[in-house]
């Protein structure tokens, strides 16, 4: 058999353990800086998510705030439109009244001129209206002689 100095299998076994000793010290020194990098790239990745979604809920938050401005600004239209309606409803009994206290068929037989000169300024003034509306620079006013 060989015969191997005592010493020699000591400094190989050290020398082994030394060896292994590096190489797993290496293998843990290349992990932890792997780790480190996948760390950071994901730390850079939320960091740009949360700025993100920051953006996103500052945005969100300034569509609510415009909603409900304009959910506002509807229901004040809607509470002036209920009021004209009011007043449309209003004026339409008080020509009613107006209309069933008057018998227009006998009026138009006994007086047709003053029928006829009722008709035809309604007629220019609906005409003159429809004009207007189509037109933004008339004045309703305008060509009524009687204003």
């Amino acid at each position: 058999m060989l015969s191997i100095n005592p010493k020699w299998i000591i400094a190989g076994v050290a020398t082994a353990a030394l060896a292994l000793i590096i190489t797993l010290s290496y293998r843990h020194y290349t992990g932890l800086v792997a780790e480190n990098t996948a760390l950071a790239s994901s730390n850079a990745e939320l960091s740009l998510a949360l700025e993100v979604q920051g953006k996103t809920v500052t945005a969100q938050e300034d569509a609510l705030r415009e909603w409900q401005m304009a959910a506002e600004e509807a229901e004040l239209l809607n509470i002036e439109l209920q009021r004209v309606a009011q007043q449309a409803t209003a004026e339409t009994r008080r020509l009613n009244a107006i209309f069933a206290e008057h018998d227009l068929t006998r009026l138009s037989l006994a007086k047709p001129g003053l029928i006829e000169r009722a008709i035809n300024r309604g007629t220019a003034d609906a005409f003159r209206m429809l004009e207007c509306a189509s037109d933004p620079g008339c004045s309703a006013d305008s060509g009524n002689p009687e204003t």
